[in-house]
């Protein structure tokens, strides 16, 4: 079976800088198409006689935020990307005055559905994200959005600063002639950057959600069964600090190794704004293997895909993480009292503790 090269071009940057973002997303220049077509040519070009490898490139950061968005998707498609979803932040909607267009162009891809999130009502998610007047732009966007009869799906996450919102934000916003289980009630995983520590701070704890269980359990699961409160409060409670600090300590040796920092089997490679290609994955990037306009590009690639694989939170420290134990981690940096929720279980919440364990070695 072919390898797939996952190919990132920084093609377009963000309207907004959102705080939970796990790829560290920001605004900047958009690429011309021109360079993007060299770039994907190039890599098309190189691969032909590798039969042993398959291309699958990918936009970053906000795909409508590109003046020629169509043109750019139908360029990533020629080229070997597939129409999943079409995640926004809702500005770019918002303010193009050809947002009919786009929208059009979407439904002429075949896109899966368009994927909204929303941080809380109002000036909560205006600072959620960075962007003042965001939340009313987002809801003009989920307005023309649903006018040309795109499917939808809603991440709302919740903090110590959205939580009193997040009913009014669900059922007299998102709500309205949707399926439930299109929306998806998130805890932004934790990050070790500088965003995700300050993110940290909001984090929901479990007496938070406590409060407005009924609307989370009626509309934010998945199946057609609606649970009742307390047996979707028994899901969230598995997932407090508290709670995963005790499965840690319990499991097996061989347990353990399960949780050692994976490298991805695939490979990872990220193409920026200025033309140079690192390993990596968002703005998590690691080896720099050099620019695709001024370096003899075989040699480049050469170098690329002979690289060590890649792992978003290895590439967070500058020391080798790789031999961790999730069971010493958490009886020395877990909080056995501690309430705030991790999604992720005990795979996400060894980030939290790694990054407390080798603060002195943090590269973000």
């Amino acid at each position: 079976m072919a390898k797939n090269i996952f190919l990132q071009i920084n093609s377009s940057g963000c309207l907004t800088s959102c705080e939970h973002c796990w790829a560290q997303g920001k605004p900047f220049k958009n690429m011309p198409l021109i360079d993007l077509e060299e770039i994907l040519f190039k890599m098309k070009e190189y691969l032909s006689d590798k039969p042993e490898y398959a291309l699958d490139p990918f936009p970053m950061f906000e795909e409508l935020a590109h003046p020629e968005t169509g043109t750019q998707m139908k360029l990533f498609m020629k080229y070997g990307m597939m129409p999943y979803d079409m995640p926004t932040s809702g500005i770019a909607l918002a303010v193009r005055p050809d947002w009919k267009d786009v929208l059009d162009c979407i439904k002429e891809l075949e896109y899966k559905f368009m994927v909204l999130s929303f941080h809380g009502i109002g000036a909560v998610h205006d600072k959620a994200v960075n962007r003042k007047g965001a939340f009313e732009d987002l809801k003009l966007a989920l307005e023309r959005i649903r006018s040309a009869g795109i499917d939808l799906s809603f991440n709302v996450f919740i903090t110590k600063e959205s939580i009193n919102e997040i009913p009014e934000l669900i059922k007299n916003v998102i709500a309205p002639d949707i399926d439930h289980e299109n929306i998806m009630i998130s805890f932004a995983r934790y990050n070790a950057t500088s965003r995700g520590r300050r993110y940290e701070k909001i984090r929901t704890e479990y007496s938070d959600v406590e409060k407005i269980s009924s609307t989370l359990a009626e509309y934010c699961v998945d199946g057609e069964t609606i649970p009742d409160a307390d047996s979707f409060l028994s899901g969230i409670r598995a997932n407090t600090e508290a709670e995963l600090v005790k499965l840690a300590l319990s499991l097996s040796n061989e347990e353990r190794k399960n949780y050692k920092p994976r490298f991805m089997d695939d490979i990872w490679l990220v193409a920026d704004q200025n033309f140079d290609l690192y390993t990596g994955k968002g703005n998590f990037l690691t080896i720099h293997h050099g620019n695709i306009k001024k370096d003899n590009f075989s040699n480049l690639m050469k170098k690329a895909l002979s690289d060590n694989p890649f792992s978003a939170l290895h590439s967070c420290f500058s020391k080798d993480i790789s031999d961790i134990d999730i069971s010493e981690l958490a009886e020395k940096y877990g909080n056995p009292k501690g309430q705030k929720i991790y999604q992720g279980g005990l795979d996400e919440i060894k980030a939290y503790w790694i990054d407390q364990a080798f603060a002195e070695y943090r590269r973000y």
